[in-house]
């Protein structure tokens, strides 16, 4: 049986023919077989999703290839990519996505700080969200400030604590760094 979008294209007496129709069937796989495989070869170099490609990753950014697993070697190289990066909105949103549900970022120029803003949705990882900060801020910037509202529990992990100033907050806010009185 010819497939239908083949058939539109050839004579009536064609439809019949089985021979013709093993042929566009088996093609037909070919072509989708072809093609899988030339997104899965692009896709080497795009890291979320490079796994043999990641030899060349390292080599761009390590000059040699290192050990690890894949996603230690991902986290590696995303980490040389964000020490690199200019001190952007951009690059902030970007940091922002990484850690958590973004809401927005502002910066406070008075009190030369930067504030990110979460929703409380998904979990927000504080830790990683500060150390790429450090490695990109500049001199200028004397610190972060993060903010999530909060809908449920929110989970704590160990790591370097900042205090921040108190402030008088909304029911449901959550401040990084300092006592949250959750409601």
């Amino acid at each position: 049986m010819i497939p239908f979008r083949y058939r539109q294209q050839l004579p009536p007496y064609w439809y019949e023919n089985e021979v013709a129709g093993l042929h566009f069937v088996s093609t037909g796989e070919e072509i989708l077989f072809q093609k899988n495989k030339i997104e899965e070869l692009g896709n080497q170099y795009l890291l979320p999703y490079a796994i043999f490609g990641l030899d060349i990753w390292d080599w761009i950014y390590f000059r040699d290839k290192r050990n690890g697993t894949v996603e230690e070697r991902r986290e590696a190289i995303r980490k040389k990519n964000i020490a690199k990066a200019n001190f952007t909105l951009d690059t902030l949103y970007v940091l922002g996505r990484m850690a958590g549900d973004l809401k927005k970022v502002t910066e406070d120029f008075t009190n030369k700080e930067i504030i990110f803003e979460f929703s409380g949705y998904r979990s927000i990882n504080l830790m990683q969200l500060a150390v790429d900060f450090e490695k990109i801020r500049p001199v200028h910037v004397l610190k972060e400030k993060i903010i999530a509202s909060s809908h449920g529990g929110i989970t704590f992990t160990s790591g370097l604590t900042k205090f921040y100033e108190t402030q008088k907050r909304d029911c449901g806010a959550f401040f990084s760094g300092g006592e949250n009185d959750l409601c």
